[in-house]
């Protein structure tokens, strides 16, 4: 899908991995240098470079490539980039290149697409000290209520849930129990990784749960999109 496009998309998949097209479907392709190609030309995507993959790159061309691209009117996001207690990079070295994502984030004004493992209350530390200007999105959202609360108290540059595989497989998890603590000015959805659903199911399922149209449900995801 590309900028010309967008006018006529009804769903939005705000971060993924795959290059498809769909008529009528916005997708935000999620670029990694040295992991995968650049998009096609008039392609939307985001840069980062995330936690998991910092081992396997040069970090310092990688992040040079992504700023390179900064100006390119196709970048929407930067990210992902983020905190992960799973891994065993350390948490310092990780905060220190995502601390690089969110100056950038600032410097270009774009928002910034989170990877966030069992970090949220560190992630939230650097987001009071720092005060961001643009939008964050924690990708793959899958917290509670407390958690989404905690979220929500923070300031006028909001924080977005991006809902994605975890929700859609995963009737029992905490975000699946969670759902009517989660405004709806502050939902995305997206496939990440996925190559057996697309963002249609994800949309249909979250409206199915929470007994709304589907129709108001798109409505207000491309609200929230033009509001970032």
């Amino acid at each position: 899908m590309t900028r010309e496009d967008f006018k006529n998309a009804k769903f939005i998949d705000i971060h993924a991995h795959r290059q498809l097209e769909q008529q009528d479907t916005v997708i935000i392709y999620s670029f990694a240098p040295g992991l995968n190609e650049l998009p096609p030309k008039k392609t939307l995507f985001s840069a980062g470079i995330h936690p998991w993959n910092m081992n396997e790159i040069d970090i310092s061309e990688s992040f040079l490539q992504i700023t390179s691209l900064s100006k390119n009117q196709e970048l929407r996001f930067i990210g992902e980039s983020g905190l992960d207690s799973s891994i065993e990079i350390p948490l310092s070295e990780q905060e220190n290149l995502f601390l690089k994502h969110f100056e950038l984030s600032e410097s270009t004004k774009l928002p910034l697409i989170i990877h966030c493992v069992r970090q949220l209350s560190r992630l939230l530390e650097i987001r009071n000290k720092r005060r961001p200007r643009s939008s964050w999105i924690i990708h793959d959202f899958n917290g509670n209520q407390q958690m989404i609360e905690q979220c929500l108290r923070e300031g006028s540059n909001k924080i977005y849930f991006s809902l994605g595989p975890r929700f859609f497989k995963s009737p029992h998890s905490k975000i699946a129990n969670s759902l009517k603590s989660l405004p709806l000015d502050r939902v995305f959805f997206e496939t990440d990784d996925q190559e057996e659903i697309n963002v249609k199911m994800i949309y249909e399922e979250f409206a199915k749960r929470n007994q709304i149209e589907i129709s108001s449900l798109k409505e207000q995801v491309i609200k929230n999109y033009k509001a970032l």
